[in-house]
C-alpha cells in the first residue's frame, strides 16, 4: 500500500565538475543564486514509498510522462 507520494520540482541550471574543490567552491558561491531566478524547468523528481519500506524513485523532464508513471501505479 502506497504509504507517501514525495514530489519535487526541480528549476535552474544545471553545473557540471570535474573535481570536489570546484563543486564546493560553487555552493559556497553566490554564483548559485543567479541560477534560481532563470526559472529554467529541469524535471519532476518523484518517490513513491510504501508501507513495507519499498520504494520506487523516478525523474521525469516531460510532465505527461510523469503523469502517465504516476497513473500506472494506481
Amino acid at each position: 500500500m502506497i504509504e507517501s507520494i514525495l514530489i519535487t520540482s526541480l528549476f535552474g541550471v544545471s553545473k557540471k565538475f570535474s573535481n570536489i574543490q570546484d563543486a564546493c567552491n560553487y555552493i559556497v558561491s553566490d554564483e548559485k543564486v543567479s541560477s534560481f531566478t532563470k526559472d529554467t524547468f529541469y524535471s519532476y523528481k518523484i518517490i513513491v514509498t510504501y508501507s513495507n519500506g519499498d520504494k520506487i524513485d523516478m525523474e521525469f523532464k516531460e510532465q505527461q510522462h510523469a503523469l502517465t508513471r504516476l497513473r500506472q501505479l494506481i
